[in-house]
């Protein structure tokens, strides 16, 4: 069944007050508290519970799945979508996650895990634990920079072109790092890890929505 190609039954078996919500007709729609059992170096162990609700889409794994928590315990300021879904991270951080294995609960442990254990910290009055990036596009933008090793956004955002071109083309164009030597010659490592994630017709629309935003930036 696609639940164990998925994780699910795994999922629920390590979760086992999550339930599958029937008389969900699109995708699958799982529900019920998600037990946090975590630790950090630096800050020690926490358990918690949060009540969730996970949207998984029909074209799952091609599309992330969506996590809203439903006890309006968490704030829309602490990272949440315009849906009112929690934001995990970039999304190709999250196409990361799912790139090995493409299952749910191995998704959740990498992308849910660390975003309810940063939210316990700030319940408690502690800084983030894990770091934080700015909401939002620049946001995105900083995780590109830091995943492709790029000096600078407006470099980071050059090889996010790159991304979207076909491979051999972009390994021999000039690698926006500024070392005037090919990517294929440098950043090509960082550059091809992201492109194993996701097609470059997602990549290229990626671009075009990040450049446009950048592009507001400095004229304004």
């Amino acid at each position: 069944m696609f639940h164990d190609d998925w994780g699910v039954t795994s999922l629920l078996e390590s979760q086992p007050r999550l339930r599958i919500r029937p008389g969900y007709d699109v995708g699958l729609c799982i529900e019920g508290l998600f037990h946090l059992n975590a630790e950090w170096e630096t800050h020690g162990a926490v358990e918690d519970d949060f009540r969730v609700l996970i949207v998984i889409p029909p074209d799952y794994p091609n599309s992330l799945p969506r996590v809203f928590e439903t006890q309006g315990r968490i704030p829309a300021k602490f990272h949440k979508l315009d849906d009112e879904s929690l934001c995990l991270g970039a999304a190709i951080r999250c196409f990361k996650a799912l790139h090995c294995s493409h299952r749910l609960d191995s998704y959740l442990d990498e992308c849910l895990v660390p975003y309810f254990f940063q939210y316990v910290m700030v319940e408690r009055g502690h800084d983030l634990p894990i770091g934080d990036l700015a909401h939002g596009p620049m946001g995105i933008l900083e995780f590109y920079r830091s995943e492709l090793w790029m000096p600078s956004g407006r470099s980071a955002l050059e090889a996010l072109r790159l991304l979207g071109m076909p491979m051999l083309e972009a390994h021999e164009a000039v690698c926006p790092c500024g070392s005037g030597r090919r990517l294929a010659e440098c950043h090509s490592y960082f550059a091809d890890r992201l492109r194993s994630c996701q097609i470059q017709k997602w990549f290229k629309g990626e671009y075009q929505r990040l450049r446009a935003w950048f592009m507001r930036g400095t004229a304004n």
